[in-house]
C-alpha cells in the first residue's frame, strides 16, 4: 500500500486485519487495541493525491491542535462501520 499520514488509512488497516482474524479464529478477548510507530510529518505526495486525502489531513490536524491545546484525547474519531453506507 501506499504510505498514508491519515487516522482513517490507519483504521481501515487495522479493520481490515481485525475482520481476517476474526473470520479465522474469534475468540473472546477482554482488550484489543491498534497503535502505530516510526511515524513521520514528511509527506510523499502520490500522483493522483486527492482532495479527499487533503481533506482527512486537515481534520486530523485539526484534532491534533485541540488534544495539544486541551489535553490528550479531547476529542477523537470513533471508526463506524456506519460510514461504509
Amino acid at each position: 500500500d501506499a504510505p498514508t499520514d491519515t487516522t482513517e488509512s490507519l483504521w481501515q488497516a487495522t479493520l481490515e486485519i481485525f475482520e481476517a482474524w476474526a473470520r479465522q479464529s474469534l475468540a473472546p478477548l477482554r482488550l484489543i487495541g491498534m497503535s502505530a510507530s516510526q511515524l513521520s510529518r514528511e509527506r510523499q505526495l502520490g500522483l493522483f493525491d486527492t482532495s479527499t486525502n487533503e481533506r482527512a489531513r486537515r481534520v486530523d490536524e485539526a484534532l491534533d491542535k485541540i488534544n495539544q491545546k486541551f489535553g490528550k484525547r479531547t476529542v477523537h474519531r470513533t471508526p463506524s462501520k456506519l460510514d461504509d453506507d
